[in-house]
Parts: C-alpha cells; structure tokens; sequence
C-alpha cells in the first residue's frame, strides 16, 4: 500500500507558507546582496549590465542594473544662469533685503542696486531641454552647449530582476534535486 501525503488544511497551508515565507524574506535579501555586488564587478571590470538568470543550466530570467538620471553640476553659476535666462528656462526672483525694506520704499531700484537681491530660479521641466552630450549638456534640438554645467556620471541605483516565473523555474529546479532545501536551510545553494 503505497503512502501517499495528506493534504493540508487551510491552516496548515499558511503555517507552512509562512515559515517558507520566512526563511525566503531572509535568503533572498542575503542571495540580492551577493546579485548586486556580481553585477557590480561584472560593470566595474567589463561594463556588463545586464546577465542572464541560469538555473541548472536552464535560463529563467534576467538581472540588470538600475541608473540614476542623468545629472549635472554647476561649475560657473553666473554662465548657468545667464544661459537659462536668455532661453526661458530660468526666472528672476527679486526681493528686498529686510535692513533696506524702508530705504527701498523711499527710493526706487536705480538709484540703489545694492539694496535688492536676485536669485535665478529653473522654470518647471526646464532640465528637459538640456541633453546629454557626453562631455557636456546642450539644448535639446540645436547644438548649442549650456555652459557652466557638467555631465555627472550616473551613478548605479540597484538591480532589477526580470522573469522567474515559477513555470520556467520549478522545472529547472528538478534538475538540481535538494536545492530548495539546501537554499532554505542554509546548504549548498549554487546546486552542487
């Protein structure tokens, strides 16, 4: 008489959902560590960002880097600045020092410069308009270079993993036998 498992209950299911769940959350932060620093070597000694997701041989997804936007450093403010005002992608804010607020009133601009600050403020989506070029920005649409900015190098943000889904995966995992235990428990967790 053969021995056939007894299936579980509803309770017995989230008991055992719930154990697996945690042994897993723990894994798997642990298991995307390691992920992301391989794929940080692999970019670092070969620009690789991409590699493909291997299971006993079987490919079962992807995992790729993630980047920052591009960005950009002011290094001549005034250029910057200036540059923006004349394309309309900055706007002047103008207000009274409070020590000169009741000379001001008395005086207009011209006659007292020194009492009113300035300060050029972006325009809403106006870093749309500035492309990568590589080693500097232009405005989107011309060649023209935006000065007093520089390219930043984009920085990695993380890893995405892609596929995996549990029909490409358990079959692979029937070629590596034990290694779900193995992974869970603490083991072997390469298939070997």
């Amino acid at each position: 008489m053969e021995n056939k498992p007894k299936a579980l209950n509803a309770q017995g299911k989230v008991a055992v959902l719930t154990a697996i769940e945690k042994l897993a959350k723990s894994e798997l932060k642990e298991a995307r560590q390691e992920a992301d620093q391989e794929m940080m070597e692999l970019y670092e000694g070969f620009g690789t960002d991409r590699a493909k997701i291997l299971l006993g041989g079987t490919e079962v997804g992807t995992i790729s880097l993630r980047f920052s936007s591009d960005a950009y450093k002011v290094t001549d403010q005034e250029a910057f600045e200036e540059f923006c005002l004349l394309n309309g992608l900055a706007d002047i804010k103008r207000a009274i020092r409070p020590e000169y607020m009741f000379e001001v009133v008395n005086r207009i601009k011209d006659e007292m410069p020194h009492a009113i600050c300035e300060e050029v403020t972006l325009k809403k989506d106006a870093e749309k308009m500035f492309e990568n070029a590589g080693s500097a920005f232009i405005l989107t649409g011309t060649s023209e270079i935006v000065p007093g900015i520089i390219p930043v190098p984009k920085e990695v943000i993380g890893t995405t993993v892609r596929g995996c889904d549990p029909k490409a995966v358990m079959p692979a995992l029937q070629a590596l036998p034990g290694a779900v235990d193995q992974l869970l428990m603490g083991g072997v967790t390469d298939g070997e």
